[in-house]
């Protein structure tokens, strides 16, 4: 992503691309972002509503693999 690299810090762009990880099912990566961008707006609902679906996806994952 094109913002990313002038603005590594745009929570946006950050929601929107673990968004895309987390429907593509790259979880770990989907992680980092979410992290990331909690780390820098910790206050973010959307990113919040987001960490949710991501650890819901990963228990799904994980009950598959079981």
């Amino acid at each position: 992503m094109y913002v990313l690299e002038v603005d590594s810090k745009n929570v946006k762009a950050l929601y929107r691309r673990a968004q895309a990880y987390i429907q593509l099912v790259d979880l770990d990566l989907a992680e980092q972002d979410i992290k990331k961008a909690l780390e820098i707006d910790p206050d973010s609902r959307d990113v919040k509503l987001e960490s949710k679906t991501l650890k819901d996806k990963v228990r799904e994952y994980n009950k598959k693999d079981a």
